[in-house]
Order: C-alpha cells, then sequence, then structure tokens
C-alpha cells in the first residue's frame, strides 16, 4: 500500500470550522468520542492489512465514517467531502467532480443508497493526480 498522510482529529475539526465560516452553519462542540472514531476508522486494519487500500478508498472512508458517524451539529456532509478534498491534496491529488455530483453522492451516503465500496468506486472514477506547476 502506498503511503499516505492522513488527517488528525485536529485537522477534521480545523477544517469544519472552516467549512462552518465559509458556507455558513451551526458550530457547536462536536461529539469527540464519534469525531475521533470517525477519523481513526479511515486508519482501521487486521493483522497488519489495511481495511482501505488506495487512495481512493481512503477519500471514501473519510466521507463514509463521517457522514455515518455524525460528529458535528450541522455541516457533517460538507465537512466529510472537505476532509476527503484535503486527504487527496495533501497526498498530490485531486477530486475532479461537480458540485451538483458530490451533492448527490453526499445525499446518497446520508440517506444510506450506497456502500462504501460504491462510494470507493466513485471516488476512484473522479482521482487525478495533481498537476505539477
Amino acid at each position: 500500500m502506498a503511503k499516505y498522510s492522513f488527517l488528525t482529529v485536529q485537522t477534521a475539526l480545523d477544517i469544519h470550522r472552516h467549512v462552518v465560516a465559509a458556507y455558513g452553519g451551526i458550530l457547536a462542540e462536536p461529539n469527540h468520542a464519534r469525531l475521533e472514531s470517525a477519523v481513526g476508522a479511515v486508519r482501521a486494519s487486521f493483522a497488519g492489512v489495511p481495511a482501505h487500500e488506495g487512495a481512493a478508498a481512503v477519500a471514501a472512508a473519510y466521507v463514509f465514517h463521517l457522514v455515518k458517524g455524525h460528529p458535528f451539529l450541522d455541516a457533517n456532509k460538507r465537512t466529510a467531502f472537505a476532509c476527503s478534498r484535503w486527504f487527496l491534496h495533501i497526498n498530490g491529488m485531486e477530486l475532479r467532480a461537480t458540485n451538483a455530483e458530490v451533492v448527490d453522492m453526499a445525499e446518497e451516503v446520508a440517506s444510506q443508497d450506497v456502500s462504501e465500496r460504491h462510494l470507493a468506486e466513485w471516488f476512484s472514477a473522479r482521482i487525478r493526480a495533481t498537476p505539477q506547476g
């Protein structure tokens, strides 16, 4: 498995604060146990084998676990996608998806209409290496 830089709980919290400041919503103290669980789930492994293989699976895991874990009072879906985009960014990749595609997928995840595997496939089709400039 490739070596990735992962988000910390503090980074996810900072991203959430930025999302709420930039796009509106209610900023309140999160459920720290749920936040730690969601961020930690991304790095889970069993017998040394990562539960999430590849950048698409890791990006999907951030979205899936933050949306499902619902650690924030507001803006969970927006924060989840912002966290996945930041994960991709710090690892030299980007998500190429329209805002409408992201909103639709976020709603599907929240309504339990999509599996984590399907979400990883969705990411896989839309992740590109960041152009070196």
